[in-house]
């Protein structure tokens, strides 16, 4: 496997992809996510975002910490965020604060991390590696369920709160560029939308994919949490495909493409510039 795959996917994820694309019988196209946000996947210590949270991941070190690819506090450490993505993260973290316990305000001085009570929080030991970074604290434990429950259920059914013994650094997710029907060759100047109650970005998504981005997230989300215990929760794609929005949402950026049938001799391809999207569009 080439290490330029791995950028996009990790390698144990990709497989659940591929059988996504297979058992829909559509492209899965991906964004790529980068080697430093990657590097956290599978790790002991560290999961994936839950939905119920919107806080933005690093995109850089911060000081002497080791942020990048996590989910930090803007205000603690600013110096995480470059550029726009720092208004960005502070406008997401608003929406999360009142699920995250920060150790180091004066309101939270006395307490231990046996005291939280939110789902996550931020530790005030400024010693630690990852300090300003938000950990999972009060999870969901497993509970047996089948596949149809999940689709029902949206992502993932849990049992009620549980505190866990180690908290959990998180990790970012995947971002998925397009989601192509196969059988009919992908115009991208014609992509129609609809309204739709699932919208991605605040806008509306076409209706070819509204129902197929959910059916293949979830079907994707729910084999990676069936991986690993520490999986169990994480919805690593939360969100409908970019390139289905049409207009300027329409980069042509490098991505990974899944699927369903061989295409030139290979099921995954590596599409980095126009001429390969709109040659890889003609084919689906």
């Amino acid at each position: 496997m080439s290490i330029s795959k791995i950028t996009y996917v990790h390698h144990t994820h990709q497989e659940f992809f591929l059988r996504a694309a297979k058992f829909y019988n559509c492209h899965i196209l991906v964004r790529e996510t980068g080697l430093r946000s990657i590097q956290w996947i599978g790790k002991p210590g560290y999961t994936g975002k839950r939905a119920d949270l919107k806080a933005k991941t690093a995109n850089q070190n911060a000081l002497k910490y080791t942020t990048v690819g996590l989910v930090c506090s803007p205000i603690l450490l600013p110096e995480a965020f470059s550029g726009n993505r720092y208004f960005s993260a502070m406008k997401e973290w608003q929406n999360s604060e009142d699920l995250i316990t920060d150790l180091n305000l004066e309101e939270n001085k006395g307490l231990s991390v046996n005291d939280v009570k939110t789902p996550y929080f931020i530790s005030n030991n400024k010693n630690q590696k990852h300090y300003g970074c938000v950990q999972l604290i009060n999870d969901y434990p497993r509970k047996p369920v089948n596949y149809e429950d999940k689709v029902s259920a949206g992502a993932y059914v849990h049992a009620g709160p549980k505190h866990l013994k180690s908290p959990l650094f998180i990790h970012g997710d995947y971002d998925l560029y397009a989601i192509i029907p196969d059988g009919k060759a992908f115009d991208v100047k014609n992509v129609e939308t609809i309204n739709d109650p699932f919208s991605v970005y605040g806008k509306n998504i076409p209706n070819t994919v509204t129902g197929l981005w959910r059916s293949v997230a979830i079907y994707i989300n729910s084999h990676i949490q069936e991986l690993s215990n520490e999986f169990y929760g994480s919805i690593m794609i939360q969100h409908g495909s970019q390139v289905n929005l049409g207009g300027k949402f329409i980069t042509n950026e490098t991505v990974l493409a899944f699927s369903p049938r061989e295409i030139d001799g290979s099921f995954i391809h590596i599409l980095d510039n126009k001429i390969l999207h709109n040659l890889y569009y003609k084919n689906t």
